[in-house]
């Protein structure tokens, strides 16, 4: 009995540190992109990394309080390290790519009427 009640309370806390590391991976994207939107000098990477800031911004806002905000931004530290950012805005966009193709296909079967 007590391994199935120590079962129970692990299987409980699982799904919320999943969402915690989800919001934190989330808020470094959004970071990111809005670091390369604002400071890109290429339309090209402007447009996507600001496709990407929506998109994540969307994403944390329905996953945390207003109020957890300041607490989700100063758990990223000092930030991203300049050798890493783009790596992981590729990252970033790539995922943002996904699901905006995800959205199309379920449009494209909604208007066929699948």
């Amino acid at each position: 009995m007590k391994y199935l009640v120590l079962s129970a309370a692990l299987a409980a806390m699982m799904p919320a540190a999943a969402a915690a590391q989800q919001v934190d991976a989330d808020m470094r994207c959004l970071l990111v992109s809005h670091a390369f939107a604002a400071g890109s000098k290429v339309e090209a990477e402007k447009r996507v990394a600001g496709l990407s800031e929506a998109f994540y911004l969307g994403r944390i806002d329905a996953r945390i309080a207003p109020s957890a905000l300041v607490g989700a931004v100063r758990a990223q530290g000092k930030g991203v390290a300049a050798t890493e950012a783009a790596a992981i805005m590729n990252a970033c966009a790539a995922k943002a790519e996904q699901a905006n193709k995800r959205l199309q296909a379920a449009g494209q079967q909604a208007a066929a009427g699948k």
